[in-house]
């Protein structure tokens, strides 16, 4: 017998970051469309990240040509496919690194707190995926049962079953502080002078997480899931000596100093409060196919 093939989810991310995975990315992101294509047979829903400082692709127009490419595969294949472009031009969330995300992903499902930008993002994902798999009738319906799941505290518990059984804590939704690693040298980082965040170079801050020890330059290299940046200030947000830019979170206190010093370049400060962005879903893009099958 031939061997079993093990196939992808349907849903797919075609963000381009750091310079040695935009390469991989653009080989191996249209794979990934054909082989869900191949494997599953259902309509692949690509998410495209569209920031014109953090990744490779400049602007919207370069994210929405990287996304008909994409849909263009999957329609060679014979499918739906759907892709959906959001604004990362500041941080998703509010922290940035992987102990400090993980954190921030398990008290968005169980409400602890919830950035505003990364609710609106994560239920628009949810609901398109719920349409496209036959489970609501209309994203009205879908953003509805997003919502019920995560006000009831389904989500967390499905969270919590899926970490069990892939053998995870049993309580790491219950005690994530148990579990996950502490930077041991936390810095809040002020600005120079009080006043309103009028940019961020979400590019800066990807870079300086790798700085951390957070990311990787070469696959070989050690990732240190402790460090990173949290209270992430976004377009806007007021910043004084009460209101840091963001804490970094360092494996040593020269990290952190050399840390702080990035962070104030990456983020702008103004004397007056600039409008924040607007909806960070920026675009929803349906295939030919899909277009022609509507």
């Amino acid at each position: 017998m031939p061997p079993t093939q093990t196939c992808p989810p349907a849903a797919a991310s075609a963000s381009t970051g750091p310079p040695m995975a935009r390469g991989l990315q653009a080989a191996t992101a249209p794979v990934a469309v054909e082989t869900a294509a191949r494997c599953l047979r259902v309509t692949p829903l690509i998410w495209v990240k569209s920031p014109p400082t953090y990744s490779a692709v400049p602007s919207l127009e370069g994210a929405t040509e990287l996304a008909e490419s994409l849909l263009d595969v999957g329609g060679a294949a014979g499918l739906q496919t759907l892709a959906l472009l959001t604004d990362m031009t500041q941080v998703l969330g509010h922290d940035v690194g992987n102990a400090l995300e993980a954190l921030e992903a398990i008290d968005f499902l169980t409400g602890r707190r919830r950035e505003a930008r990364l609710g609106v993002v994560t239920a628009a994902l949810a609901s398109e995926l719920l349409v496209l798999g036959g489970l609501g009738r209309d994203h009205a319906e879908a953003e509805a049962a997003v919502e019920r799941a995560l006000a009831s505290g389904a989500a967390a518990e499905r969270f919590a079953r899926m970490v069990g059984v892939l053998g995870g804590p049993a309580d790491l939704v219950e005690h994530p502080g148990g579990h996950l690693p502490s930077a041991p040298v936390q810095r809040a980082v002020t600005p120079a002078r009080p006043g309103f965040v009028t940019g961020v170079d979400a590019r800066a801050l990807g870079l300086l997480l790798v700085e951390l020890g957070g990311g990787r330059r070469r696959a070989e290299d050690a990732i240190d899931a402790a460090v990173g940046l949290a209270g992430v200030r976004g377009v806007g947000d007021a910043v004084s000596n009460d209101r840091p830019l963001a804490v970094v979170h360092a494996r040593t206190a020269a990290d952190a100093e050399a840390g702080a010093a990035t962070l104030r370049r990456a983020v702008t400060v103004g004397e007056a409060a600039t409008a924040g962005p607007g909806s960070p879903v920026l675009r929803r893009i349906r295939s030919a196919l899909e277009l022609r099958r509507a």
